[in-house]
């Protein structure tokens, strides 16, 4: 047969949550997901197999999303026509994300650092450990530490269409930052620490381009759920990058307060 299948070892009395329910459960999960890339800083990245090739590259997600306005639905293309504006707004940022990547490490990263990633313990509400190893790749610590600040701190889920419950939550990020930093401090380099909201605002700004690309290829990548899915989506991760960059000078504050 060509299929192929993995076992894991089941872990008795665990759990998992899909949303922060509380500021701790945001530690905990940080820190366990900092001490997955501490774990493995010894191991050499470049001996993994790349799963999702050019996951990450943020060049090659904005040339996909140009293809995708060039030779994409039209009629989408009109409806997102804001949205598409929206983002084109942001080549500095790139600009500075570009400035530092040849700087940053390259380390084993999850590359999917979600909340439901990590199993709880039952008895103690504890993090026990990472889960859901697929996109285990080379990356730099930015991706992991901002793929958390991007679904950690949205207050709402990230297909919530009612954009006025869709902000930056500062009391998640400020305990996943904690929890990150102390999982993580002993290698982290200062082009790392220094660049953690830059990180932050260039993975929601990659997803956001994903699903805006996704809705004018016509849905090939997400599962979606009624037509203006993805399109809603792009709008959710817009919204949340905007309040987050609100929130800015006093997030980098609080990162060197630490």
């Amino acid at each position: 047969s060509d299929n192929y299948w993995r076992c894991f070892d089941f872990i008795e009395g665990s759990y998992t949550v899909d949303r922060v329910e509380k500021n701790s459960q945001a530690n905990e999960a940080a820190r366990f997901f900092a001490n997955f890339i501490t774990s493995l800083s010894d191991f050499k990245p470049e001996d993994l197999d790349i799963t999702i090739p050019d996951f990450r590259d943020i060049q090659k997600r904005l040339k996909w999303l140009d293809e995708a306005i060039l030779k994409g639905n039209r009629a989408r293309g009109i409806a997102a026509a804001q949205e598409i504006k929206h983002v084109k707004l942001y080549s500095d940022m790139v600009r500075d994300y570009l400035n530092i990547l040849h700087d940053l490490p390259v380390r084993v990263t999850h590359n999917d650092t979600k909340i439901n990633n990590v199993l709880f313990s039952t008895s103690t509400g504890k993090g026990l450990c990472v889960i859901d190893l697929d996109t285990v790749m080379p990356g730099t610590v930015l991706s992991d530490f901002g793929d958390m600040v991007r679904s950690f701190t949205n207050s709402a889920d990230e297909d919530e269409p009612d954009l006025t419950k869709v902000f930056f939550d500062p009391g998640i990020f400020k305990e996943l930052t904690i929890g990150f930093l102390e999982g993580s401090g002993s290698i982290l380099i200062p082009v790392e620490k220094n660049n953690l909201i830059l990180g932050g605002k260039i993975i929601i700004y990659m997803q956001a381009i994903r699903f805006l690309t996704d809705y004018l290829s016509g849905d090939v990548y997400y599962k979606i759920d009624y037509p203006d899915h993805n399109l809603v989506r792009t709008r959710n991760q817009l919204k949340l990058l905007d309040s987050f960059m609100e929130h800015e000078n006093a997030a980098g504050a609080f990162i060197r307060s630490l």
